[in-house]
């Protein structure tokens, strides 16, 4: 008695995280839906990048120095200087907001870029990994609270940093495109962008 008992809660369990499962790809799938198509940007509604970056660059602290002296076998090999101005070039280019999005649905994936030419692919729920000038990046997706998370980080912080883009619609049906980027030299930046559909 007892373990017919067991086994049909076993079986209701299962057919209970089944259900849920299906239910929140379901919901995920009509999320993408309603973030598919061409938008175009609200300057007035958005943060300004660049006037971000001057913040960040005035209230930056210097990194310090770490306490603990280098072993005498141990091996090391300085990096080669940064130079402020160039980093700057190079994280302005960085946080530079696009005039316009394209976000396409197709199945479980979601692809997203500045056009429709150039979009990158996330299969949410599957990590992936890109190598670029400043290294190895990690990459994730998910869905998260009624928005896409897609989640990129560096495996030397000290290079590349970490970011973090969330895709929402607000209550009016404007696509909010909101970058967390931790940067090595300048901390973190917060940036807000607002899309109107085309």
């Amino acid at each position: 008695m007892q373990i017919a008992r067991r086994t049909l809660i076993i079986a209701a369990t299962g057919l209970l995280l089944a259900s849920a499962g299906v239910i929140a790809a379901d919901r995920n799938a009509a999320l993408a839906q309603q973030l598919t198509g061409n938008w175009k940007l609200e300057p007035s509604a958005s943060d300004d990048p660049q006037a971000k970056l001057v913040e960040a660059i005035a209230t930056r602290k210097k990194p310090r120095r770490p306490r603990r002296e280098p072993a005498i076998d141990e091996v090391f090999i300085p990096d080669e200087p940064v130079d402020p101005r160039r980093e700057t070039e190079i994280w302005q280019n960085e946080l530079a907001t696009p005039p316009q999005l394209s976000i396409n649905a197709s199945g479980s994936d979601i692809r997203i870029g500045a056009n429709e030419r150039d979009l990158r692919s996330f299969s949410p729920g599957q990590p992936y990994a890109r190598v670029d000038t400043r290294g190895t990046a990690k990459i994730s997706s998910s869905w998260k609270s009624g928005s896409f998370e897609v989640r990129e980080r560096y495996q030397r912080y000290d290079r590349g940093g970490s970011r973090t883009e969330t895709y929402a619609l607000d209550k009016t049906g404007r696509l909010v495109f909101t970058r967390v980027v931790q940067m090595p030299m300048f901390g973190s930046i917060t940036i807000r962008s607002v899309y109107s559909r085309i």
